[in-house]
Formats: structure tokens, sequence, C-alpha cells
């Protein structure tokens, strides 16, 4: 009996000890929980931003919820946080709705359309003048940049006749389950150093090209579908895409690759074409297949030639099922190319000069011939990734010399008015014959005509028919389609009718005009130093230079 009372204060102790144990803790437990609990909603909030629009129920008033959603795409990306998920009603998004051009996405914000049908029921058809950094003025319909993290779900149709869909600079977008249709010259075109993805889209009836890539891009191209279009894939510069799983039918050209170009092909099926299924020109490489990882690529039915390799080096597509002819050198064992990778180094940061000899007309007389081109490998102790063989000549042709003229805005019009005007003078008689380097980055980007409508169900009318021209001679534009430029340096008040001049404010500039037209001189016109890039007798033809021209943002003067 004389412990009950010790026991009972024993119990009594430990009783309140634990309560007071579990008040200690209980307080900064539950602040604990509940700050992961504000936390997490404030986590799920920033995730599923989302804004509503609707083109035939919406209002630019609303709140953009689903409920009040807003009417224009314009509106709901002036709204646009971070994070932000752009939601689209089905219908069509349009200057008539209330949309003005061009919509630029940026910041890591979506755009959203359906989910199914690759953008069938969500359709954006409009153009706008974008200023590119890398690509001067352009129409577009989409410009993704910056920080732009996806496009899916929507149909894009730009009918500018040089009007590019998608625009995409310097980003590194995923473009998904999307469809680029009807489009005046380019569905989807990558620029600067962007390295998007771009899966399971639709590429259909795009006057020029259907996927441009430009720059450093290295964009992942798969399971693509391209068909009816110019050249499906144009790849130029220095970009680098990873082409795997595409579909290519019925397509002009299913892949051209140019400049210093290098692509990756597997797992493509490249049907159809009308002239070739792949060809590469300048100094473009292609990796088709190794004996590593054979490229399972199938090229059947082409028109001309399944591959055409106009380039020193050669095409490695082990693996790679041909069905028709090719040209030039193809590796398919594996053997040729992984010998010459340890024998071989990439020279010549500077270009030959005697690749461009071919594409001067034949009224101008040049500094130097093509009798004396040798071909010299170079050693290395090491292999390689490239392959490139260094052109040499006894001469060197004379570099233009620059136009010092102020700054000019581009043009505003698509209209090619003819001028009556004097004569234009060269500024020196030297002049007239100065001839660009040749440049490995020339591109021949297909420019569609501006006299045809785009329809769903008309091909559009194709420039003449590309040649089959010995390897390492085509780089530009005039190689491939011949005399359709018809370039004529001393015009005859007889035949030539029509001039095209240009006003080229820089170096980059003029560059860019004589990757068109090589042998382009300078001349004075309105009191302006300019570039005229041919004479022609035909209306046509210089109606052709002059849009080629303001295709590159240029003010240009088609003068009679």
């Amino acid at each position: 009996m004389s412990y009950q009372p010790r026991n009972l204060n024993i119990i009594r102790k430990t009783y309140f000890f634990s309560l007071w144990l579990a008040c200690a803790f209980s307080f900064p437990l539950g602040n604990l929980v509940f700050a992961q609990s504000v936390n997490s909603q404030l986590q799920v909030s920033s995730e599923t931003n989302i804004i509503y629009v609707d083109p035939q129920t919406g209002n630019d008033r609303g709140e953009g919820t689903q409920p009040s959603p807003l009417k224009t795409i314009t509106q709901a990306l002036q709204q646009a946080l971070p994070n932000t998920t752009i939601a689209l009603a089905p219908g069509t998004y349009n200057e008539e709705t209330g949309e003005k051009f061009p919509l630029i996405i940026k910041t890591n914000v979506t755009l959203r359309g359906a989910s199914g049908g690759q953008g069938s029921n969500v359709i954006i058809e409009g153009s706008g003048y974008f200023i590119s950094p890398t690509a001067a003025g352009q129409y577009v319909t989409i410009a993704a940049i910056k920080n732009s993290k996806e496009i899916t779900g929507v149909t894009v149709i730009n009918p500018h006749s040089r009007g590019h869909g998608l625009w995409i600079e310097s980003a590194s977008p995923t473009v998904s389950n999307s469809s680029f249709i009807r489009n005046g010259n380019t569905g989807l075109s990558v620029n600067g150093n962007s390295a998007p993805i771009i899966t399971n889209n639709y590429f259909h009836n795009n006057a020029g090209n259907g996927l441009l890539v430009y720059g450093t891009s290295k964009p992942q191209v798969k399971n693509n579908t391209f068909e009816s279009t110019g050249f499906a894939v144009s790849v130029v510069q220095n970009a680098a895409p990873v082409l795997i799983g595409n579909s290519f039918s019925g397509n002009r050209i299913g892949v051209i690759l140019e400049g210093n170009s290098q692509a990756v092909l597997h797992d493509n099926k490249i049907e159809n074409s009308q002239e070739y299924g792949l060809v590469a020109i300048a100094n473009a490489q292609a990796d088709l297949g190794t004996t590593a990882q054979p490229g399972n690529n199938l090229f059947r039915n082409n028109g001309k030639l399944d591959l055409q390799n106009a380039t020193n080096n050669p095409l490695l597509a082990v693996g790679t099922e041909i069905k028709g002819k090719t040209e030039g050198e193809i590796d398919f064992r594996g053997t040729i190319t992984q010998n010459r990778l340890q024998e071989v180094t990439a020279t010549a940061t500077k270009p030959s000069t005697d690749l461009v000899l071919n594409a001067i007309s034949p009224q101008q007389s040049v500094a130097t011939t093509t009798s004396n081109q040798t071909a010299q490998i170079l050693p290395s102790s090491s292999p390689i990734h490239t392959n490139l063989v260094r052109l040499t000549s006894n001469e060197t042709l004379p570099s233009p010399k620059p136009v010092p003229v102020p700054d000019s805005p581009p043009p505003t019009s698509n209209s090619s008015p003819i001028v009556s005007s004097p004569p234009a003078l060269p500024t020196s008689a030297s002049d007239t014959n100065s001839v660009a380097d040749s440049n490995p980055n020339k591109e021949l980007v297909f420019t569609a005509s501006t006299n045809h409508s785009i329809s769903e169900s008309n091909f559009p009318p194709q420039p003449s028919t590309i040649t089959n021209l010995p390897r390492n001679q085509v780089n530009t534009l005039s190689d491939v389609f011949g005399s359709e430029h018809e370039q004529v340096t001393s015009p005859s008040p007889i035949t030539a009718k029509y001039r095209v001049l240009v006003e080229a404010n820089h170096s980059s500039q003029q560059s860019q005009v004589r990757s068109l037209f090589p042998d382009a001189f300078t001349t004075v016109y309105l009191g302006k130093s300019m570039l005229q890039v041919g004479a022609f007798s035909n209306k046509d033809k210089a109606e052709g230079a002059f849009e080629s021209l303001q295709n590159l943002g240029l003010k240009s003067y088609l003068l009679q």
C-alpha cells in the first residue's frame, strides 16, 4: 500500500511530460504541413495557368477562363505570363476574327489546339511583316522566339506569296501534331541557332519549301509527312538536322542539302518525287546510315534520281535501300568513308573561287579559268567528322567593292512596278567584271512564282527542271535553274528591255544578293549606289528576279 502514491505520482509526471512534448512539436509541424500545402498549390497554379480563346463565342474583354474566353490569340499573347498555355477552341483565327499578324510566341508560352487530327479544326491563317535578326524582313503567320515552349494541334496557313507559316528564330520549341498547308513560300522555317523538336506534323502543298533549316540550327525532325511541295526539306548554311521516321511523297525534291550543312537521315521513306529523292550540293554532307547504325531509309520511284551527290564528300548510306538510280559517290558499305575520314581533314575556311565560274554569264569575261583546277587531299593525324576536299586555283578573282549607301526600309508592297528610267551607269569599268568569291553557304532555296494561286488540289507551277551537273559544281541558283534568270551584265538596247536593281546597304546584304546573282555589279540610280543583278528581255523573268530580291527583304527596282 505504501508504494501506490509513489507509482501514482510517476504516472502523473509521465502524462504531463508527454502532453508537453505533444504541444511543443505540434505547432511547427502544423506550420510545416500548411506551408507544403501552399507551395504545392502555387506550383500547380503556375504549371496550369491557362488562357482560353474562342473565335466564335469569345470576347477580348473577357477573363480568359473557360466560361468567359477571349476572342483572339493576339489578346491572349498580350496577357500571357511565363508558363502559360493558350488553349484554342475549334474555329478559324484570322484578320476577320480580330487577329493581328504575326503572332509572336515567347517566354515559355504554349499554343495548344486540338489533341487529334493534326490541328485540322483549329486554323490560323494570316500574314504579317516580321523583322528577323538573321534573315531581314519576312512575311510570317506565327513567330516563335526566345523561350517559346510549344505549338501543337493547329493548322497554319500563310496566303502571302512569300509567306512563312511558322518562323522559329533562335528558339527551341516543340512543334507537334500540326499541319502546315498552302503556305505561299515555306511551311516551317527554322533560323539562327535553334534546336526545336518537330514531330508528327503534316506538310502539304506549300509552294516553296515544307521545312527550311538555316544558320546553325539543329532540329530533331521525327515522324512527319511531307507531300506535294516544292522542296520538302531544304537545309542550308551550317544547319545540321536529324531526320528520323519521316515520309516524303509527291514533292519536287525530297531533301536538298547545301552549303556546309550536315544531316542525319534514318528510317525515312522518300518516294514519288518529281525529280530527285535527295540532292547534296556545295560542301554538304549526309549520314544515311553507318555500319554501327544502319540507316533503314527507303528511296523509290523518284523521277530522275533517288540520290544525287554533287559534292566531293561521299554520302554514307549503309543500310539504305535504293530502288532507282544514283549519281555521285555513295558509300553503301561504310568502307570508303571510314578510310577517307582517316586520311583527310576539313580545310579551306575560305571557299574556293573556282566553284562560281560556271555560274557566270557567257558575255562576261573573268580573270581566271577552270583548266588549272586541282584537288588536294591533306593528310590528317586523327579521324575527323567531316570530309572536305580543297579546290585551288592559280589565280584569284577580285572581290566586289562595298556599296556605301544609307539604310533603307524593307519593301511594304508585293507589287512589282515597272519604272521607266534613264540607263544606269556602272561606277567603273572594273565593276562590270567583278565577281564574288564562291561561297559554300550559297542557298538554293525554292521560291515559288507569285503568278499562281495556291489551292489544295492544284500543285503550283514549277521552275525549269534541274539538270544533272558535275560533282562539286552546283553552288548557286543559276547552277540549278540554268538561264532562267537570264543574267546579262552588258545589256543590249535591242534585247534587254528590263533591268533589275537593288539597294544593298551592307556587305551581308550584298552577299545575299550575290548568292542568287553572282555577277551582280555596282551601278548608280537616282543618285544612289546600287547593285544591278541583270538585264532581261522577258518580263516574267525580270519579275522573278525582282521577287527573289524582295524575298530577301531588300528594296528593289524593276526598270524598263
